[in-house]
């Protein structure tokens, strides 16, 4: 793990004068401490069963509202017992003789992580409310609160801006290995494992959105957010920024700064020592392989022969994007629609982020 000095002396390598200093931040301690809180299992992992917990007791009061009668209400077994039914595939599964329909299990993930973020001080897009100021024309938010979609690559002045409105966002354009919840995840985990005792989360995520500190890598511009939250492993991409490298670099590991390490490690266990997961783990596998058929769909031959014959030689770079949309909103492949909605979903696309 790194410590908060390690994670000091890299953020000062990382933005040189005007950047970081002990004397002249007031957030910086709270920075370095988050850095060495994220490199650290042992802190981040019993975080994660307290998520997994909160689903669980979620789950189980959307089903007891459910039953005709309370008192009869056969309870729930175990979290794992729960994860052995794959409670979060379309089949509904029977846990302890209860149907778990769609309803029961939609959203758990989701309404768990909002209810934990509310808590903590983190905003969302209302209803009705224009949100022109994280993305111009990105649309109404319909039926209740909403997060931002990044279903592409936002720049690195629009990212820092959501940042310090504190505010989340759902993630699918970041790639499969990625995953879609991680920051989020990573997140409730500093919330109640680090900034548990009164200081709010949600104030240490905007001061990272309001430093103004930027370090270019190729085209790529790199932010006090890569440094903490979104390191490189070497691996998922194979990106070579040794300043911005999580421990034990070439491979994934356990330095949960790296987005990949944890949704990798967190769908590929269902448990660590004594701390498990069962119900997010299935959750996670459910969704990742969601995301790679769609990813496969959007690079597959006959989608790249499509792109070929329209001339369009973005698609090796966008093609993800533009399958995601075409399912979100028409349920369909990008190539089998229409050429009037393809041209809905190219305008979507170049927004880059949208609420849905």
């Amino acid at each position: 793990m790194a410590s908060a000095i390690d994670v000091m002396e890299n953020l000062q390598k990382c933005f040189p004068p005007p950047g970081p200093r002990p004397n002249n931040d007031a957030d910086f301690l709270r920075w370095c401490n988050l850095g060495s809180f994220l490199s650290d299992p042992d802190r981040v992992l019993p975080q994660i069963e307290k998520l997994d917990v909160e689903m669980f007791a979620k789950l189980c009061g959307r089903v007891s509202v459910n039953l005709d009668n309370l008192e009869d209400q056969v309870p729930l077994t175990t979290r794992e017992d729960c994860a052995k039914y794959k409670p979060f595939q379309k089949t509904p599964p029977s846990i302890a003789g209860l149907s778990l329909d769609k309803r029961a299990t939609a959203g758990l993930l989701t309404a768990t992580l909002a209810a934990s973020e509310k808590k903590q001080g983190f905003k969302s897009a209302v209803a009705g409310d224009k949100i022109a100021s994280v993305a111009s024309g990105s649309g109404r938010a319909k039926g209740g609160e909403k997060l931002p979609t990044y279903h592409g690559f936002v720049d690195a002045a629009q990212f820092r801006r959501q940042l310090a409105m504190r505010m989340h966002w759902k993630d699918p354009g970041a790639g499969s290995v990625h995953g879609e919840f991680t920051h989020r995840i990573q997140w409730y985990a500093v919330g109640k494992g680090l900034f548990a005792d009164g200081e709010m989360a949600a104030d240490v995520f905007s001061s990272i959105g309001h430093f103004s500190g930027t370090r270019q890598w190729g085209k790529f511009t790199l932010t006090l957010w890569d440094a903490l939250c979104d390191r490189f492993n070497f691996v998922d991409p194979p990106v070579k920024e040794e300043l911005l490298a999580t421990e034990g670099f070439g491979k994934r590991s356990m330095d949960f700064r790296s987005p990949e390490n944890l949704h990798m490690f967190l769908k590929d266990n269902s448990n660590y020592e004594r701390y498990s997961w069962p119900l997010l783990n299935a959750f996670l596998k459910a969704r990742y392989d969601k995301r790679d058929q769609q990813g496969k769909a959007a690079f597959s031959l006959p989608a790249l022969t499509y792109a070929k014959a329209v001339e369009d030689y973005n698609w090796l770079e966008h093609g993800f994007q533009y399958e995601y949309l075409a399912n979100k909103v028409y349920r369909k492949s990008y190539i089998n629609l229409e050429p009037l909605h393809q041209r809905r979903i190219d305008r979507i696309a170049k927004r880059r982020l949208s609420i849905f």
